[in-house]
Formats: C-alpha cells, sequence, structure tokens
C-alpha cells in the first residue's frame, strides 16, 4: 500500500514518478512555480570571493518536439480516461507538433498527478509568465473543472524584465484552483496575510492583483534572502499566498521547489512540507541555504548514498552527477 510522503522531506528526481508512488488525496496545498517555456538556459550563482560570481547550470527552459514529447502527446491522445486526455487532443488541434506542445503535455502529465494526490479540501497554485498562460489555463480547467477557479492572480513585480523589442514586463500570473467545493476560504489567514502585506481582501475572498510584498520589491534590497538562484520568488510572496490557502498543521507540497522559498515559508507558517526538483544542485542549495541556518533536519530521498547509485546517477544525467 503506498504510503504518503514524511513531513520535512526533499525529493531529488522527477515530480511525477514521485508522486505516482503516493496515495490519493494526501496532500492539502501545492504550490509549483515550473518552467514558464521561456526558451532561455539558466545557472545558479554562488559567491563572489573574487568580485565575480561563480556559475553552475541550473536548468534548461527550453521544449523541443522531439520523441519524447511525441510519445507523451500519444500516450495522452490514447488514454481516453486520463483526466489530461481532452486537453491534450484539443491542444495539439489547436498547436500542432510544436515546442509549445511538448511543454503543455508535460505539464498536463505532472499537474493530473498532482489532481490526484489532492484532498478535496485542498487547493493548488500553479505560478506562470504570460508565455503559455492561457494553454495551462486549458489544461487547468479541463482537470480541476472551470467552476473550481478561485482567481487567475495577477502579481505585479516593482522591477520589469527588460527586452528590446516589446514593452518590459513587469508582472506573473497564478492560477489559483480549488480541488472541489469541500475546500474553504481560510479568512482567519487571509486577514494575517492582509495584516503583513497589503493586496489581499480578508472576508471577501482573494483579490485578482497582487502586488509584491512590501521589503521585497527588489532583490539588491534584500541581498540577505538572495540565493542566487535565477527564478527566485520573493519570500513575502510565498507567506502572503499560504496563509488564506491553508491551515496550521496542512502538508503544502512544491514539485518544482528550487531554492526551496515555498517550503521556507511553510515551515514559518506552521505548515508540513514536501518539496521535489530534478535538479541536485537545487536539494543541496535547499539543505544547505535554506534549512541548515534554521537547524533543521530533512530527509533527502534520491540521491545517491551508495556507489551503483552514483553510477546511475552518472550515466543518466551527467550533469546532475557533476554537480553532486
Amino acid at each position: 500500500m503506498a504510503e504518503a510522503p514524511e513531513h520535512r522531506t526533499l525529493f531529488y528526481g522527477d515530480c511525477l514518478s514521485w508522486m505516482a508512488d503516493w496515495p490519493e488525496a494526501c496532500v492539502d496545498l501545492i504550490y509549483l512555480d515550473p518552467p514558464f517555456n521561456s526558451n532561455a538556459s539558466y545557472n545558479i550563482l554562488f559567491g563572489e570571493g573574487n568580485g565575480r560570481p561563480a556559475q553552475v547550470r541550473g536548468f534548461e527552459d527550453t521544449w523541443r518536439w522531439d520523441d519524447a514529447a511525441i510519445e507523451r502527446s500519444r500516450r495522452l491522445e490514447g488514454a481516453a480516461g486520463h483526466p489530461a486526455h481532452g486537453a491534450a487532443v484539443a491542444l495539439k488541434s489547436l498547436l500542432g507538433p510544436s515546442g509549445m506542445l511538448a511543454y503543455v503535455t508535460y505539464m498536463a502529465e505532472r499537474l493530473a498527478e498532482m489532481r490526484r494526490i489532492l484532498k478535496p479540501t485542498g487547493a493548488i497554485y500553479l505560478h506562470c509568465d504570460d508565455t503559455a498562460v492561457g494553454y495551462l489555463g486549458i489544461v487547468m480547467n479541463s482537470l480541476f473543472e472551470a467552476q473550481n477557479r478561485v482567481n487567475l492572480l495577477t502579481w505585479r513585480r516593482s522591477t520589469q524584465h527588460s527586452d528590446a523589442r516589446r514593452f518590459g514586463r513587469v508582472q506573473d500570473h497564478i492560477l489559483f484552483y480549488q480541488r472541489s467545493e469541500e475546500w474553504e476560504w481560510n479568512a482567519e489567514g487571509a486577514k494575517a496575510s492582509t495584516a503583513r502585506w497589503p493586496g489581499v481582501d480578508g472576508e471577501e475572498g482573494p483579490t485578482d492583483y497582487i502586488e509584491s510584498p512590501k521589503g521585497f520589491t527588489n532583490y539588491s534590497a534584500r541581498r540577505g534572502e538572495y540565493l542566487g538562484f535565477p527564478t527566485q520568488k520573493p519570500l513575502g510572496l510565498l507567506e502572503q499566498l499560504i496563509l488564506p490557502a491553508s491551515r496550521e498543521g496542512d502538508l503544502v507540497l512544491d514539485p518544482f521547489c528550487g531554492c526551496g522559498t515555498a517550503i521556507l515559508a511553510a515551515e514559518n507558517l506552521g505548515r508540513r512540507w514536501i518539496g521535489i526538483d530534478i535538479s541536485v544542485t537545487a536539494i543541496d542549495l535547499v539543505r544547505e541555504r535554506r534549512l541548515r541556518p534554521m537547524q533543521i533536519d530533512a530527509r533527502i530521498e534520491g540521491i545517491p548514498i551508495a556507489l551503483p547509485e552514483a553510477r546511475r546517477l552518472a550515466r543518466d544525467d551527467p550533469f546532475a552527477f557533476e554537480a553532486w
């Protein structure tokens, strides 16, 4: 019989394979900040001992219509009972064979598994930008049903992403869905969130607009928080999201945990937490830079502890082996 994941556990590897081993309805809240299909490669920065930060490869956010994408699309199209079947068929008709279809089918498989492990009383936040928010919205409506959408939140940063060919980007989107009508807005948590940072209504429910929390408006002003992770989000933002969507003791899952901001927010707010990431460097960063200073011991799953496991990692993912 499948067992629920333990509190304070970090899993290294693909979230799909880990979640497949968990029982249904075992998680209270999911927050994910996955790749955005930005067609960019990201490096993690470490220190500036010689005046120039060292870098290590973090992750590549480029998607291609390759053999893996073809097989994934066929798998979803051929499984009429799969929760993402309808969305996969519709999106293939809309997008055709493309990098975008490769991305959204990758996300659809994993979001379907998240739906399975989410409690009927649970909720999910999907953080994305304008690159694929429309297509991800189709997937989320198919999986969770349109009537269970709580909000399409807009988070506006105080600094923009510059681009010489268009207006600068200053906002992200957060798709917010309840698992079912059994989910309840935590009005008490919302009041606490509003007291900390303006931008969330209290008893009336969440707004569609969230300002970057005061004091976390840019990385240069919060050197102590910035860990060099390229897609890092402010801790205040994650606390602002988790407070009204969960209660103390709830289990929070971040299946693309990166540098662990959601994990730290959950810890600060008295929630239990689980983190997963496909980057061994990210897992090490969470353990050494997030948890160790707080004297928090976390169970690590998937990192090699014996020679056969290390050899397997070297064969399957040389970059991860090098980082390890």
